[in-house]
């Protein structure tokens, strides 16, 4: 598997970092994690949008993670009405609550209706999903304002995992349990301890989880200063990667 950052930022970070998004690829499918304002211009520089069957949300009371699910929309249905085609279904997954937001949103925008294309809407907490050829496993984390969801991904045998926005809880452990690569937040150094990390808890949730590699992301400008390698190495002895936006990833 290949995991392409489309966002590694926070809501006030620079031009240069969109908020969080990933795309995950494997030889037969494409999935992508979270569409957070400016991930999805990255996407458009790396693949098709209407390519993109499969959306992943880990959770949507937070802007920075949902908002561009209105630009893929718009470009998929204006794409689909200027070539006068039928995208494949688009299937769209998030924790509880999130088809009232979709059927919201749709309200909102009353020119998506009708898509011209069929949405299938899918509420999760603790599930095991298939998606193409990815084995997706899914459980409630620590945040606010609403529910919210981690994620496992396993393909061609490998495993990333990915919090979404958590405090350090049991369950990211337990979603990266022997992962190739662990894409943790990293969003503050002392500011709302219990609904996101700091880089220890990172360092800590990837040794506990044996994880090979962790990656570092959701970044607010006093965490993209770190030099996370010479910070954590002494308490997580894998790899550890700096998030940037379109960075690219072998797990």
């Amino acid at each position: 598997m290949k995991l392409t950052v489309l966002g590694s930022g926070s809501p006030i970070s620079g031009p240069e970092r969109a908020t969080s998004g990933y795309l995950v690829e494997s030889s037969q499918g494409k999935i992508v994690l979270d569409l957070g304002f400016g991930c999805f211009k990255n996407l458009q520089k790396i693949c098709n949008p209407p390519d993109i069957s499969a959306i992943c949300f880990s959770h949507f009371s937070h802007p920075d993670h949902v908002a561009d699910l209105v630009a893929f929309l718009m470009h998929r249905k204006v794409s689909s009405d200027f070539e006068h085609s039928s995208p494949n279904q688009l299937n769209l997954f998030g924790p509880a609550g999130f088809g009232e937001f979709f059927s919201n949103l749709m309200k909102t925008f009353p020119f998506f209706v009708p898509l011209p294309f069929p949405v299938k809407v899918t509420e999760v907490s603790y599930d095991k999903l298939q998606i193409f050829d990815f084995a997706v496993r899914t459980k409630p984390v620590k945040h606010v304002h609403g529910a919210a969801i981690g994620f496992r991904i396993e393909s061609e045998g490998k495993t990333i995992m990915y919090s979404g926005d958590s405090g350090y809880c049991d369950a990211l452990v337990e979603l990266g349990k022997d992962s190739d690569l662990m894409v943790l937040e990293c969003s503050t150094l002392g500011r709302f301890n219990d609904v996101h990390l700091m880089p220890e808890d990172c360092a800590k949730i990837a040794k506990q989880a044996n994880a090979k590699a962790l990656m570092l992301s959701h970044l607010f400008p006093d965490t993209e200063k770190l030099d996370f390698q010479k910070i954590l190495s002494e308490k997580f002895s894998g790899k550890i990667i700096k998030a940037k936006d379109l960075l690219k990833v072998e797990a």
